[in-house]
């Protein structure tokens, strides 16, 4: 009877045992699917936390040993001459992550980044000169984690317009030629101020232009052809046209 009673209470001790391993891992899973949907635009270190404290720490504490920092966003377009702004965040467990940009070359001050969905957030502005990845590094409890965004610098369109003559007499027309082109994207709007014309589309990105145009009076004109490519740079190609009184015209008179 006694041996039985010990291999029930054995049996039971296996149950229990069995129950709370489940538990502890049905519980991690829950914890570690909603840190990963926390985290999901963040890159995370994580220290590791193998013991039992650190595991109560973070499911009861609500803190963990991980450093997690993000760079949003992770690319964007701008033109020559402008500038774009980025946003640094990050998050540390168990207190402050100290961050740079680029190793240091853009710098913020140590991050107070508290275990919350928006953790700590820094702004700042660049205007590169060229297309730029910029790497933002945070170090805290769980080690350094890394994110990187980039810039891309865009290229404006080219463009060419050759006018047949830019010296005529009044009431003489001329013919215009051109093209525009985009290396890196579309053409996007087209415009000129020639009285008659014609755009050919070759491909998104070239466009052939055709035009005309009667000057019925002395002057200087200027007649272009512009626009803008899918990200809103601008071309423009000019001509001047000069238009000049007709020369009188001389006739020869016999004396009678």
């Amino acid at each position: 009877m006694r041996k039985y009673s010990i291999k029930k209470t054995l049996k039971n001790k296996l149950i229990i045992a069995v129950a709370v391993i489940i538990g502890i891992f049905l519980i991690s899973g829950m914890v570690l699917l909603l840190n990963n949907t926390e985290n999901s635009k963040y890159n995370c270190q994580y220290c590791k936390e193998d013991n039992v404290w650190g595991f109560l720490r973070k499911v009861f504490a609500q803190t963990s040993c991980e450093t997690c920092v993000y760079l949003h966003p992770h690319t964007q377009t701008i033109n020559p001459g402008g500038s774009a702004t980025l946003m640094l965040g990050a998050k540390d467990g168990t207190g402050t992550a100290t961050c740079s940009i680029n190793h240091g070359v853009l710098s913020p001050t140590s991050l107070s980044a508290p275990w919350t969905p928006e953790g700590a957030v820094y702004n700042f502005t660049v205007s590169p000169a060229a297309t730029t990845t910029y790497k933002a590094r945070c170090t805290g409890s769980g080690g350094t984690a890394e994110h990187d965004a980039t810039v891309i610098l865009n290229k404006p369109p080219t463009c060419s317009l050759v006018a047949s003559e830019t010296i005529i007499d009044e009431g003489e027309t001329v013919t215009f030629t051109g093209w525009a082109k985009d290396s890196d994207g579309t053409i996007d709007t087209k415009l000129t101020n020639i009285a008659d014309y014609t755009w050919t589309k070759v491909s998104d990105s070239h466009y052939t232009f055709s035009g005309s145009e009667t000057f019925n009076s002395s002057g200087s004109y200027t007649k272009y052809i512009k626009g803008t490519d899918n990200d809103g740079a601008w071309f423009i190609c000019e001509v001047n046209i000069r238009v000049s009184l007709p020369l009188p015209k001389w006739y020869e008179v016999t004396p009678s």
